[in-house]
């Protein structure tokens, strides 16, 4: 990915996380599988931008959170828990997500249009890494922090968001956490 590609995906990082607001995704325990992408994409001169991640947690529950959004119209958000076999790793090291989000009272959304199908796969490339104490990125005003003991790796990730495809310039990354927190939220 060129170096522009990747300032537009943390500039739309920084743009989504605020517009979401932190408290959907702050100190969320992980343990088991996670998968994270954020994602821009352009048809014809309109572009979209999305960020989604999903981890199961140490009580066998799976959460998700996710934000899209199209050009300058208001995002599309959720946030919530959904069932542990919506998130589920496959033979071939792939992970995978299948829900639809409006299938659930308790999972809280934000925007017309905000509830609907999700399915996203996730391919590792390259070799895993190990990781323990804290790893956070400042994006602008936004962070994302893990902190804890886990497994990341570089991936890729195809599939659809409430409709809207992924894009190909993208940040995706899949790991397994022993025991973390990931935090999301605004900055100073």
């Amino acid at each position: 990915m060129t170096k522009i590609g990747k300032s537009a995906l943390g500039w739309t990082l920084a743009v989504l996380v605020a517009a979401a607001g932190a408290s959907a995704a702050e100190g969320v325990a992980m343990q088991g599988d996670y998968g994270k992408v954020s994602w821009t994409m352009w048809v014809g001169k309109k572009g979209y931008s999305g960020y989604l991640f999903v981890t199961h947690q140490p009580d066998d529950t799976t959460y998700l959170y996710y934000v899209v959004q199209s050009g300058n119209e208001p995002p599309l958000r959720g946030y919530g828990l959904i069932p542990g076999d919506s998130l589920q790793r496959g033979k071939d090291d792939t992970l995978q997500l299948s829900i639809d989000t409006s299938r659930f009272r308790s999972f809280v959304t934000s925007g017309p249009g905000a509830a609907g199908p999700i399915a996203v796969t996730w391919w590792p490339k390259g070799r895993v890494r190990a990781f323990a104490g804290t790893s956070g990125t400042r994006i602008g005003r936004s962070d994302e922090v893990m902190q804890g003991t886990w497994t990341s790796g570089v991936a890729v990730a195809a599939g659809t968001v409430l409709g809207w495809k992924l894009g190909d310039d993208q940040s995706a990354e899949i790991g397994s956490a022993v025991d973390a927190v990931n935090q999301i939220g605004g900055g100073n």
